[in-house]
């Protein structure tokens, strides 16, 4: 369960982050908080990361704070899972590897994004990566290949 606290408190804690490339033209980079629902912002480059975070958690905990609203606590992630800004990090997949959303997985299938999460996550694949699952092309062709949920039916033998 969620702890709520104060935003004056929750203004000097690490709130943890994702940064996804945003992949129109614009170009740029999606953060998204996963412990602060529907927070987001956008940054035109990585280096311009650091500076958006910070405004938006600013804007964030400072609306709270007006309202007397009280907001959630970072999550207690583990150090040795902890991604450091500015510090290699060890890839959790291949970079090279180009990744699919669940709309793209599900135009290749002929199904619906929706229908790729649910078989996705029953036969577990792909990653979570802000608030969208994401699939390698062998991941798709993995969901095309399994058999959907439900029984065979029973053929007729004349």
């Amino acid at each position: 369960m969620t702890q709520l606290i104060k935003a004056a408190e929750a203004r000097g804690l690490r709130y943890p982050f994702v940064a996804i490339p945003d992949e129109s033209d614009t170009g740029g980079y999606t953060l998204v908080f996963p412990d602060l629902p529907g927070v987001s912002s956008w940054a035109p480059t990585l280096d311009a990361v650091p500076s958006h975070v910070l405004e938006v958690l600013d804007l964030e905990f400072e609306g709270a704070e007006a309202d007397g609203f009280l907001v959630p606590a970072p999550s207690g992630y583990p150090a040795d899972r902890m991604v450091r800004w500015g510090q290699p990090q060890e890839p959790a997949r291949d970079p090279d590897v180009p990744v699919l959303t669940a709309a793209a997985a599900g135009e290749a299938l002929g199904i619906t994004a929706q229908a790729v999460n649910v078989l996705a996550r029953k036969q577990n694949l792909g990653w979570i990566l802000g608030r969208q699952r994401v699939f390698t092309a062998e991941q798709v062709e993995a969901m095309r290949d399994r058999p959907g949920p439900g029984q065979p039916r029973k053929v007729k033998i004349a």
